[in-house]
C-alpha cells in the first residue's frame, strides 16, 4: 500500500450524523472534484489511480482533493 492512500487516515468509525453532513456538503463541489473526492475516500484510490480513471494528471487530482477538502471544512464548520 503506497503513502498516498488517504483512507488509512480516516477515523475507525464515523456516526452516521456525520456521514449524512459529508454527503450533503459534498454536494457543494463541483462534480469533478465530488467524483475525486468519492474515488479516494470511498473507494480507497490512490491519486494515480483517478488520474488515470479521469484522464487527468495526478498534480490535478492532487489540487482538486486539496481544494475540496478546504471547501468542505468550511461548509462542516459553519
Amino acid at each position: 500500500v503506497g503513502p498516498e492512500k488517504v483512507n488509512q487516515h480516516r477515523p475507525p468509525a464515523v456516526s452516521v450524523e456525520d456521514r449524512w453532513a459529508a454527503r450533503d456538503a459534498i454536494r457543494h463541489l463541483r462534480e469533478e472534484d465530488a467524483e475525486v473526492v468519492y474515488f479516494y475516500y470511498w473507494e480507497g484510490n490512490t491519486q494515480a489511480e483517478i488520474a488515470s480513471k479521469a484522464g487527468r494528471t495526478q498534480a490535478w487530482v492532487s489540487r482538486s482533493l486539496s481544494r475540496s477538502i478546504k471547501k468542505l471544512g468550511t461548509i462542516l464548520h459553519k
